[in-house]
């Protein structure tokens, strides 16, 4: 082995030794969510985290795992002729709030889609006969969302236990773009 293999691979060590190969598999790239392989090809949103991405030929797959009682979300938005997506993941429901509505009136004229996914729970509404899932704050977030010209979607997750139904991905692909729903299934935005 010449010595410079010898480097390449001690490199390549140095970037593995803090991966690893186990736990849950990330559904944008196949690759364990802890791995080296992940970490180049998707951009994870951990607690505590926002983030700001340019949906262009450069985009990485978005994604977040083990919501566990917090609240996560995107906007889909325009600004300055570039689509972007802004994702958070927050413990704090207020903190999510306020960093919703902050950007939400940033760019309140340009808008095109907002997904937010929260603790849920059983309610049965006066006059139905069943009970439903609806997410705990689907009211709060329900009336900051109404005040905007756009279109959105609020989800419940129950089992905090299933990580498809904590998770959300969202990836581009053939030009589109695509997010998880509570049931793990790609919808298009």
């Amino acid at each position: 082995m010449s010595m410079c293999e010898l480097k390449l691979e001690f490199k390549n060590y140095n970037k593995l030794q803090h991966f690893s190969e186990t736990g849950m598999k990330c559904m944008n790239c196949k690759h364990y969510i802890n791995s080296y392989y992940h970490h180049k090809n998707c951009n994870t949103v951990n607690m505590y985290d926002f983030k700001d991405e340019i949906i262009d030929s450069n985009f990485k797959n978005m994604m977040t795992y083990g919501l566990n009682g917090c609240v996560s979300g995107f906007i889909i938005y325009n600004d300055n002729n570039k689509t972007k997506i802004w994702f958070g993941h927050d413990p704090d429901k207020m903190k999510f709030q306020l960093e919703l509505i902050k950007k939400l009136s940033n760019f309140k004229k340009s808008i095109k889609f907002v997904y937010i996914r929260g603790e849920g729970g059983y309610f049965k509404n006066p006059g139905d006969k069943y009970f439903k899932e609806k997410c705990i704050n689907y009211d709060e977030y329900d009336k900051v969302l109404s005040l905007f010209d756009c279109k959105y979607l609020i989800e419940p997750y129950i089992d905090i236990s299933n990580n498809i139904e904590t998770s959300i991905y969202v990836k581009q692909e053939d030009g589109n773009l695509y997010y998880t729903n509570y049931l793990g299934n790609y919808l298009k935005v």
